[in-house]
């Protein structure tokens, strides 16, 4: 049981660094298009990065 909380809590340790990546990314290209916040973590998905 201990190994499967310390899973989760290294991917939500991931899903963090990932959303503060992905949010200083959009920051820097500063999309045309602003991206609303509740779609932030649907980065992950197909298009969802729009570099």
């Amino acid at each position: 049981m201990r190994r499967k909380k310390h899973a989760l809590a290294l991917v939500a340790a991931v899903l963090t660094v990932g959303a503060l990546l992905f949010g200083a990314h959009s920051v820097t290209h500063a999309d045309p298009t602003p991206t609303p916040t509740p779609n932030i973590p649907n980065g992950v998905g197909p298009g969802g990065h729009g570099g």
